[in-house]
């Protein structure tokens, strides 16, 4: 990927947001912006689309996915990168439909089972990647294991 494309980072604010930050080397040379939850940690962000409601029940993951459709129209990115939580789910099914690769790392804080988000991830992202060298065996042949970050 080269230096001019665009990259939409998406995380829940609070822990997601910490672990998204702690990769921030990966992205920091490209054109980025965040789609992510209202919260005390992200209200300093730059090139942000902020969702105010963090209740992930069904009709909110409909209107989420409604909702990315025009940001992800607008900016155009040819990855989204997403450390969770659920707020990636719709936000996901939107990129898988307009041809945008999505890598996502799995929370660092959850060992010995899958995530819930990772659940439904390790089946759409393009790059599935574990915290953890023994959650290899948990998700399957498509997870990879590049180190800790936290």
């Amino acid at each position: 990927m080269n230096k001019k494309s665009k990259v939409c980072l998406v995380c829940a604010n609070g822990g997601h947001y910490t672990e998204m930050n702690a990769i921030a080397d990966t992205y920091e040379g490209y054109d980025h912006f965040y789609i992510t939850y209202f919260g005390p940690d992200t209200t300093h962000l730059k090139n942000a689309y902020y969702f105010k409601d963090r209740k992930i029940l069904l009709y909110k993951m409909f209107e989420l996915f409604f909702l990315c459709i025009p940001i992800l129209i607008k900016e155009r990115p040819k990855v989204i990168l997403s450390t969770g939580a659920a707020i990636v789910v719709p936000i996901s099914i939107v990129a898988k439909i307009m041809n945008i690769k999505i890598v996502y790392l799995d929370s660092g804080t959850v060992i010995g089972e899958r995530s819930g988000t990772g659940k439904f991830m390790y089946y759409v992202s393009d790059v599935f990647l574990t915290q953890w060298p023994e959650m290899k065996k948990v998700y399957g042949k498509k997870a990879k294991y590049w180190g800790r970050i936290l």
